[in-house]
């Protein structure tokens, strides 16, 4: 047994080597996965020294095993990567959860000369000294908000847009007509309405809302939308720009 390895820092060991072999997107986001989530990660010792990361410095611990952005980047938009994993991520955490990159450096054992930041420099973490995560726009959104979807954002926006007292008008408008009806009726009454609003706001031909959610889980990535949908780049972002045309149109102010 080596005295200089506890049992969470031969994981951590093995982990950094196999990641800088790997030659394919989809066996790095498992590893990616399988260490976020056995949770050696976040407290370790090795030859250098104990380490220990916060609940959302996941990016931090990747970075000191020496993992490129890009790599990890690519992993992600190409591959599931569970909303747990990502969420170790999060930027906006509280200072409880997640330092600064600098005050992590400070904490770390460094294996060689170079602080954690140099190395995050190095690996593409930072660029012109702004950090960087490897989550899509939509997911970050997300996180800054508060958790809140960029759908449950939008409802935000409009119930602010609109006084109070209309609010209560339709709310009583929606519980008088759906009082009346039961469930099969109220799914095709909302059905019915979806299709007018779609059709007052100049919905794009074609299957959208799989469009939408494909766009959103690949943040956009032409070749790997192309993959998906077995379309060619030109097709993919004539499909993007509809979408994007639709959206903000759907969240333009009234």
């Amino acid at each position: 047994m080596n005295p200089f390895l506890d049992e969470n820092g031969e994981k951590v060991v093995h982990f950094a080597a196999d990641v800088r072999n790997l030659g394919k997107l989809g066996e790095l986001s498992s590893k990616i996965i399988e260490m976020a989530e056995s949770g050696a990660w976040r407290s370790y010792r090795t030859a250098v020294g104990a380490d220990a990361w916060r609940d959302c410095e996941f990016d931090y611990f990747l970075i000191s095993c020496d993992v490129e952005f890009d790599d990890v980047d690519r992993a992600i938009r190409s591959h599931r990567l569970g909303g747990a994993t990502r969420n170790m991520m999060n930027p906006y955490a509280e200072p409880e959860q997640r330092r600064t990159l600098d005050q992590a450096a400070e904490a770390w054992h460094s294996p060689g000369p170079g602080t954690l930041t140099d190395r995050a420099v190095r690996l593409g973490w930072v660029v012109n000294d702004k950090p960087r995560v490897p989550l899509p726009q939509r997911q970050l959104a997300e996180l800054k908000a508060g958790g809140m979807t960029m759908e449950q954002q939008a409802q935000e926006r409009r119930k602010e847009r609109l006084p109070v007292a209309r609010r209560r008008e339709l709310d009583d408008v929606a519980r008088t007509t759906f009082d009346g009806l039961d469930d099969d009726e109220r799914r095709y009454l909302l059905d019915v309405m979806r299709k007018l609003l779609a059709r007052d706001r100049g919905r794009p031909p074609g299957d959208y809302e799989q469009w939408a959610k494909d766009i959103a889980e690949l943040d956009g990535d032409t070749k790997a939308l192309a993959e998906r949908w077995g379309a060619s780049d030109e097709t993919v972002r004539q499909r993007k720009a509809s979408v994007s045309k639709f959206m903000n149109k759907i969240t333009e102010p009234s």
